[in-house]
């Protein structure tokens, strides 16, 4: 109790202090931190570079973007910049997927489509692959040249060809002028076709990478249900199979509709043909169109906007 009485005495000489400097080691590195803070302020800043406009038509022309890029990196040289970012930032990103090389070493053609890309605000409607129809050929089909001048067959005359696509689907149409030969029956509209396949060719035109360079054929194919003859197979199970095939009138006229990848990888004089299992192929008869359905994550697989983890590469067909 004495103890504690002795103490209250010297309350009244107790100062309080909050200021954090009285706390801090009086050496001269604490000095000189305190002067950089009294000089420059205590709190980081984001200053804000604006572009105008001087010799050129806009300040996203490809050599005006260039020179944005480069100033943005010598800024970056200053060790007292954490950071910066731009259109240059995005597009340096966006032409490094698409072409694998950054902006400053991007042709004028590849920083306009790069340009474009982040522009422009994809919708999920068709996109015409051929910018103008193609003409209504006379003749289609000619077997036998120096016999006959050929035939008409306008479900096999392609007239262009769409392509769109969702989060889960890829889908590939293609225009013919007269679809209605199939209406009836799914079958070649002439006697002497056994097979009729309808393609498109493309690629993916984002290239990071040169082992990606890959070019792919779509086909929807409608081929007889079983094969006549089977080579290999030994005669009696021929023969037995021709029986059956007979007995369930699918000998000579039933077909099927098949979707095959066709991939030819780089380097490469051919083309190897894939069965796609989850593409579906149908015959929209009023608008002269066949149908191809495929699921992303199965053409993704083959080379086509390919996921790995998180991480998937975006697709660009043309």
């Amino acid at each position: 109790m004495l103890i504690t009485l002795a103490f209250s005495t010297l309350l009244p000489s107790l100062k309080m202090k909050t200021d954090i400097q009285d706390f801090l080691p009086d050496d001269e590195l604490v000095k000189a931190n305190m002067r950089i803070y009294d000089y420059f302020g205590t709190q980081q800043q984001i200053m804000m570079l604006y572009a105008v406009k001087q010799n050129a038509n806009s300040t996203i022309t490809p050599q005006a973007l260039k020179e944005q890029y480069f100033i943005q990196k010598e800024i970056e040289k200053n060790p007292e910049v954490e950071g910066s970012v731009s259109i240059a930032t995005l597009l340096d990103q966006i032409c490094q997927i698409e072409f694998g090389t950054t902006l400053e070493n991007s042709t004028n053609k590849q920083i306009i489509t790069a340009l474009n890309d982040l522009l422009t605000e994809r919708e999920n409607t068709d996109i015409r692959i051929l910018k103008k129809d193609d003409p209504n050929e006379a003749i289609d089909y000619k077997p036998f040249p120096r016999l006959s001048k050929g035939k008409t067959i306008d479900c096999m005359d392609i007239k262009n060809y769409y392509v769109t696509s969702d989060n889960t689907t890829i889908t590939f149409s293609i225009e013919v002028y007269d679809l209605s030969q199939l209406k009836k029956t799914l079958k070649p509209p002439y006697f002497m076709l056994n097979v009729i396949e309808w393609y498109i060719d493309f690629k993916n035109l984002i290239i990071p990478d040169k082992r990606l360079d890959i070019n792919f054929r779509i086909a929807a194919h409608l081929e007889p249900t079983n094969s006549l003859w089977e080579i290999g197979k030994g005669v009696a199970k021929n023969i037995k199979d021709i029986i059956k095939n007979m007995r369930k009138h699918e000998l000579f006229n039933s077909y099927k509709k098949e979707t095959y990848l066709w991939v030819k990888p780089p380097g490469q004089n051919m083309y190897f043909p894939v069965p796609l299992k989850t593409a579906n192929v149908t015959f929209n008869i009023e608008d002269n169109r066949i149908v191809i359905n495929i699921s992303r994550e199965e053409i993704g697989r083959l080379g086509v906007a390919p996921k790995m983890g998180a991480f998937e590469i975006p697709a660009k067909l043309g």
